[in-house]
């Protein structure tokens, strides 16, 4: 089993019913930063869940077949030349997230309040592919609350005005 860490707590998010909003901390800089956080603060931001991040990348995505690549082109039809295939390429291997350039730490943090253990949810993070013009960006986002409950997708994302933004996704893996 993958051991699993919290980098720099990563999340204690607030019960909706809290009167404190959920405060975002940055620790990083860059286009990978800003794709995980547009993406972790994206996902979370209606959530009552401890999140933990787990602490090196993981992707399902590794050996693509034609009709798993007819599929996700079909299900993310926007989505530009070159992009799954650096996407896979960057993929081949798993890495520690502490040695992916500007991704110094990812924090999303409430207000301390402790949530039992049947609210954690465990999520792992691939590495970024991009299209060939920088313009777009593939990451896989796993998300699991227990062995046999839990989901990916592949998420596109496009830079407009300088920040990365979510414009689709694609389900990859259920359980």
């Amino acid at each position: 089993m993958k051991k699993e860490i919290v980098v720099a707590a990563i999340a204690i998010l607030v019960v909706g019913s809290c009167s404190n909003p959920v405060q975002r901390i940055e620790y990083g800089s860059g286009d990978e930063y800003g794709i995980y956080a547009a993406v972790l603060q994206g996902d979370s931001a209606s959530s009552s869940y401890l999140l933990i991040l787990r602490d090196s990348t993981y992707t399902s995505l590794v050996n693509i077949d034609s009709v798993r690549m007819a599929y996700i082109k079909n299900c993310i039809p926007s989505m530009l030349e070159g992009a799954l295939t650096n996407f896979v390429a960057v993929n081949r291997n798993n890495v520690g997230m502490k040695h992916i350039p500007g991704v110094n730490n990812l924090e999303i943090a409430g207000d301390g309040q402790k949530l039992s253990g049947r609210d954690t949810v465990f999520i792992t993070l691939s590495r970024v592919g991009y299209d060939n013009s920088r313009t777009q960006a593939l990451l896989e986002v796993g998300e699991s609350v227990g062995p046999l409950a839990g989901s990916g997708s592949l998420i596109l994302l496009e830079k407009v005005d300088g920040r990365w933004q979510i414009k689709a996704r694609c389900m990859t893996w259920i359980s």
